[in-house]
């Protein structure tokens, strides 16, 4: 399981650190890093670590820990979101070391600090920037697969924008208040989205991925060749301002959802490999029964048996593995509890990706 972490400074206000880190206070990260010297930041990020040595925590950590032990969890990669904050990046650094030395995958680099997103930021158009920003590379980073995301740090004002992208890529919500034992999930909503939208909006996107806006006469004309029942959501997509229109915060997802996807040229598999491996357990007829249907679709090359059932995921894809394995998929039974390890002939997360969208609607049943 991924497990995507906002990371907010509770864990520097819960340590009492906040007359050594005041010098940071209400700094951007992307003006103000080159004015510190590497060593300077190592030295607040050491004394982060050394608080969580001690078992100071936060609400990032405790939630982890739920989900966790909820999920029984041997295996899980961290991936941190970090605001356009230095507190929030050495927050995150410290972190990111911590986990790392637990033996924990941990994925945070500077394009997982979000420009802009910053509310002491006074300009309506920057904080827009800091949405547009936060949505892309959460768009990127979600599959909808074996996935939460962690909303007990950061900002609070970013919590509705993360429930509609958690909705659209059906990925849970996780949270906890630090002084609560109880971790709260919030399930994505429990049915499909029509994305067919975004192929009539094809001009309207490519249009505005390029320029970044798009003149009011062009936009309404693009919007006269759209089928008239599809129509009825522009209002939700796009915001018009002077003249121009742009996209809303719903419109970015869908736009990046578009980008993302856009450009996928899928292959077929050079070579199939009939044989299904049910495996030795007592469900293996169930395995190669379903396996027989999967290996006929153009793009799985081979079914290598069952995989480990995990009752706290009941989704048709149950995960598309890490980067390493390309192409491989884990695949629940319709109406049962075992699930198949499928090779597809996916070379790279967005094509696999792709690929498992078209086997949960063809063969989810």
């Amino acid at each position: 399981m991924k497990i995507i972490t906002t990371v907010g400074t509770s864990l520097i206000e819960n340590a009492k650190l906040g007359d050594d880190f005041k010098e940071l206070e209400n700094k951007s990260y992307f003006k103000y890093i080159n004015r510190y010297d590497k060593e300077d930041i190592e030295d607040f990020v050491n004394k982060l670590i050394n608080v969580l040595k001690k078992g100071i925590n936060c609400a990032e950590i405790k939630t982890i820990e739920k989900i966790v032990e909820k999920y029984n969890l041997e295996y899980y990669e961290i991936c941190l979101i970090s605001t356009d904050t230095l507190k929030s990046y050495i927050t995150s650094e410290a972190l990111k070391k911590f986990y790392q030395e637990k033996g924990i995958n941990v994925k945070f680099e500077k394009k997982y600090v979000i420009k802009h997103l910053n509310v002491f930021e006074n300009s309506l158009d920057l904080v827009r920037k800091g949405y547009k920003n936060l949505i892309k590379i959460l768009m990127n980073e979600t599959t909808g697969y074996n996935e939460i995301y962690n909303i007990s740090g950061g900002y609070k004002a970013i919590i509705p924008l993360m429930t509609q992208i958690a909705s659209y890529k059906k990925v849970k919500l996780a949270y906890i208040y630090e002084d609560s034992k109880y971790l709260i999930e919030i399930p994505p909503f429990p049915f499909e989205i029509d994305k067919t939208i975004t192929y009539y909006l094809k001009d309207i996107f490519n249009k505005l991925n390029s320029e970044g806006i798009i003149e009011k006469s062009e936009f309404e004309r693009l919007v006269q060749k759209i089928p008239a029942e599809k129509q009825k959501v522009i209002e939700y997509l796009f915001i018009e301002e002077d003249d121009c229109y742009i996209t809303s915060e719903i419109g970015d997802i869908l736009l990046n959802d578009y980008l993302e996807h856009k450009d996928i040229e899928l292959i077929p598999c050079k070579e199939k490999k009939n044989e299904i491996k049910g495996g030795k357990h007592h469900g293996k007829e169930k395995v190669i029964e379903f396996g027989k249907k999967l290996i006929q679709n153009e793009y799985v090359c081979e079914i290598l048996g069952s995989a480990e059932y995990k009752p706290y995921n009941n989704n048709f894809i149950q995960e598309i593995e890490p980067d390493g394995k390309k192409g491989m998929l884990i695949v629940k039974i319709p109406n049962e509890i075992f699930t198949i390890r499928v090779q597809t002939s996916g070379r790279n997360k967005k094509e696999t990706t792709k690929i498992a969208e078209i086997l949960k609607n063809k063969y989810k049943g």
